[in-house]
């Protein structure tokens, strides 16, 4: 085993014990189970530490490749979440703004 398959195994195990179950949902076709990491009220402060605002955000593994739109449901309270907007990817993780999606 090569040092980046041992780093993909290492950020599989990290979003097996502690993301959530989810599912991806796309239009004609099964979902694909998944793990993620969510935030539902990610407090977004401003330079002078007020709240302006509150969002959700997810955290997907990049093996994934998620894109804006993708639609998942979280499977702990049937929630579905829409990504929106990329915040980040460091290489293992890409992490979203999500909106609800009904």
């Amino acid at each position: 085993m090569d040092f980046s398959q041992f780093e993909a195994q290492l950020n599989q195990e990290v979003f097996d014990r502690l993301g959530e179950t989810a599912e991806i949902i796309v239009e004609d076709a099964d979902p694909q189970p998944c793990r993620v990491e969510i935030t539902e009220d990610m407090a977004v402060r401003d330079d002078n530490g007020f709240i302006k605002e509150t969002r959700c955000e997810i955290g997907l593994p990049v093996e994934l490749e998620p894109k804006r739109g993708l639609v998942l449901r979280i499977i702990s309270n049937g929630k579905h979440w829409r990504l929106h907007q990329l915040l980040s990817n460091d290489g293992y993780e890409s992490r979203w703004v999500a909106l609800p999606y009904d």
